[in-house]
Order: structure tokens, then C-alpha cells, then sequence
């Protein structure tokens, strides 16, 4: 189940970063550019217009859940989850026990 875990939830933070990269690289090549090329007004109505409607779930969803869905992927992949010790279930229960054994081997 943990390696499953894992698998899925680095897949799809790979996936929707590379969403949120396309759309930011889309932007910046091709709606920068014209609204640059466009008089003053009518690129501030323009770009209103894109602030307005960007802002929907599935945009938030994919720039929110990107680094939680890394978190959990890190949490889960990392060599202590994979070991024989008893707290390997959840991605919650790995990243603080990986963490209070950290502190206690300082």
C-alpha cells in the first residue's frame, strides 16, 4: 500500500507541476508578448479579464496540492519508510517519526 502510495502521489505531483510549468511557460511566450503588442487599455481590460478567470478550482487545486502531493511522495519514499520499522503506514506517521528520530540521533 505505502509503495503504491507513493508511486501515485509522485506521479501526479510530476503531472501537475508540469501543468502549472506549461501554463506558466504558455503565458509568459504567448499572452505576455501580445498584450505588450496591444494599446494600454485595452491589455489592462485584457489582463483583468485573464485575473478574473483564472482564478477557478481546478487552477487552485493544481497550484495548492503540488507541493503536498511532493510532500507526501518525499515522505514516502524516503529510505526510513522503506525500512522494518513499525510506522511506515502513512505518509503522516513516517515524515514525524522520520523527524523525532532525527532529532534524537543529534
Amino acid at each position: 500500500m505505502k509503495f503504491s502510495l507513493a508511486g501515485v502521489s509522485a506521479t501526479l505531483s510530476l503531472i501537475m507541476a508540469a501543468g502549472m510549468a506549461g501554463t506558466f511557460f504558455g503565458f509568459s511566450t504567448g499572452v505576455m508578448p501580445g498584450l505588450n503588442a496591444a494599446r494600454p487599455a485595452s491589455a489592462i481590460d485584457a489582463m483583468q479579464g485573464i485575473n478574473q478567470r483564472i482564478q477557478n478550482p481546478l487552477f487552485v487545486a493544481m497550484f495548492l496540492l503540488v507541493p503536498v502531493l511532493a510532500a507526501a511522495a518525499g515522505c514516502c519514499c524516503s529510505p526510513w519508510t522503506r525500512s522494518r520499522r513499525p510506522c511506515s503506514s502513512s505518509p503522516r506517521l513516517a515524515c514525524t517519526s522520520w523527524a523525532r528520530s532525527s532529532r534524537a540521533s543529534r
